[in-house]
C-alpha cells in the first residue's frame, strides 16, 4: 500500500466500497485529507472512513460539515455502522433534502434499537409531510423499523406509530 492510492481514490469521479477497502492501512493519511477545502474530497474521505470503520469521531464531526454531501454521507455511514448519534435525528431538519433522506435512511438502521427508536420516532412522524418524496419514503421505512423494534408490548408509542402509518397514504 502506498499513499498514492489515496490520491487515486480521491481523484475518481465515483468511488465504491471496493475502492475504499483498498485503503486499509492508510487510514491516518486518509484522515488528514478531511481538512481539505474541497467538499468532494471530504465526502470521499468520510465514505472511505465509514467503509473502513476506522474513525467514528471523524464521522461524527462530519455530521456538522458545511457541505451537505459530507453531512449526508456521514449520517449514512454512522447508520450502517450502528453508531447511535442523536445528531442524525436532528439532520431530519437539515435544509438540504438529500441530507434529510440520508438521515432517515440511517435511522432505519439505528431504530432497530428500541431505545433509540423511542428517541427518533416523533421527529420521523413530523417528516412524513416533508416536501421531498424521497425523504417521505425513507421516513416511512424508518418508522416501520421503529414499529418492529417496539415489539409486541402494548406501548403507546407503538400504537401511535401504527396509527400514523395506517393513515399515511403511502403505507
Amino acid at each position: 500500500m502506498e499513499v498514492k492510492e489515496i490520491e487515486e481514490f480521491l481523484s475518481k469521479n465515483r468511488v465504491s466500497v471496493e475502492d475504499a477497502l483498498k485503503l486499509k492501512g492508510l487510514e491516518k493519511e486518509l484522515e488528514k485529507k478531511f481538512e481539505s477545502s474541497d467538499c468532494k474530497v471530504r465526502k470521499k474521505v468520510v465514505f472511505a472512513i465509514g467503509v473502513l470503520a476506522s474513525n467514528v469521531e471523524l464521522l461524527r464531526k462530519a455530521l456538522s460539515d458545511e457541505c451537505p454531501w459530507v453531512r449526508g454521507v456521514a449520517a449514512e455511514m454512522l447508520g450502517k455502522l450502528g453508531v447511535k448519534d442523536e445528531k442524525i435525528i436532528s439532520l431530519l431538519n437539515d435544509s438540504c433534502p438529500w441530507v434529510r433522506h440520508r438521515a432517515a435512511d440511517a435511522l432505519s438502521y439505528l431504530c432497530k434499537d428500541a431505545n433509540f427508536a423511542l428517541k427518533a420516532y416523533k421527529q420521523l412522524i413530523e417528516k412524513l409531510n416533508d416536501p421531498s418524496p424521497y425523504v417521505q419514503n425513507y421516513v416511512v421505512h424508518a418508522l416501520r423499523v421503529c414499529l418492529s423494534s417496539f415489539g409486541k408490548a402494548g406501548m403507546k408509542e407503538k400504537e401511535e406509530v401504527e396509527s400514523v402509518l395506517l393513515s399515511y397514504s403511502s403505507f
